[in-house]
């Protein structure tokens, strides 16, 4: 829920190649949000937006500012597409069972953990948010209504001074994106045990610049982007702590991963060895 206490430090769960990948570039891939392999992650959250504006509709009655409100959501529940939006995924436990299962080969693989206030820092000065995900359905709901209710009164202070408001094109752009980041957060209850926290940035022509590269996914072209990890104004690193898989925590690999970070000068990371009871 949103009133627990915040983590300390968030995890990235990965493979063997992608832990010396991140700890050598020191870099997150974000890929777009299109391509994940949860293939309700842009429907659930838009279908829950546009039938609440639906139902809220008649309560706004002859309100022009909150017709348009509730027009422009269902253009956007209703289309195939979004602003193109990158997300790289965290969790705010690590040792987890279905993320060591889903997202880091079985259990053989690693989670990265980075200090969540040091992590906010260095990927909001690229551009990027840190957004913890709901999956309650009330208070999804509550965020929603809240997005579609601040939208209302923006829109009918373009009508009433419209020399000063952006043009008609741009302020239907400014509403999709806030209800793009208002979904951001908004996830299918069946996915809660995965308790996840994502970087994201949203790129629109003109407002957001593109930094976007391609790279092969279980043979799809799939387009990313870089994160570094590394903090500009001190040259220091949020990533805090690995822990070894379950199907991967022989002293053989505890010394691999120090060797790692020894090389990479991150002599400061910890390691800890799941304690999951998986074993070959």
């Amino acid at each position: 829920m949103s009133d627990s206490p915040l983590p300390e430090i968030l995890h990235h769960y990965t493979d063997h190649a992608g832990l010396f990948g991140i700890i050598e570039s020191r870099t997150f891939w974000a890929t777009n949000i299109r391509y994940l392999n949860d293939e309700s992650e842009i429907r659930y959250s838009r279908d829950l937006l546009g039938a609440l504006a639906e139902r809220l509709r008649p309560e706004f009655g002859g309100d022009w500012a909150a017709g348009v409100v509730c027009d422009a959501v269902a253009a956007l529940a209703s289309s195939g597409t979004s602003p193109d939006t990158f997300v790289t995924s965290l969790c705010d436990d690590g040792d987890n069972l279905g993320q060591w299962r889903g997202y880091s080969a079985q259990g053989s693989g690693y989670a990265i953990g980075l200090n969540r206030e040091h992590l906010w820092t260095v990927a909001n000065a690229q551009g990027h948010s840190l957004i913890r995900l709901m999956y309650e359905v009330s208070e999804q709901e509550m965020q929603l209504e809240q997005a579609l209710r601040e939208a209302t009164p923006i829109l009918a202070g373009w009508g009433a001074d419209p020399t000063n408001a952006p043009p008609a094109v741009q302020q239907l752009i400014l509403l999709g994106l806030g209800f793009t980041f208002a979904t951001l957060s908004v996830k299918n209850p069946y996915f809660r045990d995965e308790r996840e926290w994502r970087l994201a940035r949203v790129i629109v022509p003109g407002l957001f610049e593109e930094r976007t590269r391609v790279r092969t996914l279980r043979g799809v072209e799939t387009p990313y982007e870089e994160i570094a990890l590394t903090d500009e104004a001190t040259g220091e690193t949020p990533i805090a702590e690995i822990v070894v898989g379950p199907m991967a925590r022989s002293d053989a690999s505890v010394a691999e991963v120090r060797s790692l970070l020894d090389r990479n000068d991150l002599e400061h990371v910890s390691i800890r060895k799941s304690v999951g009871p998986l074993r070959r």
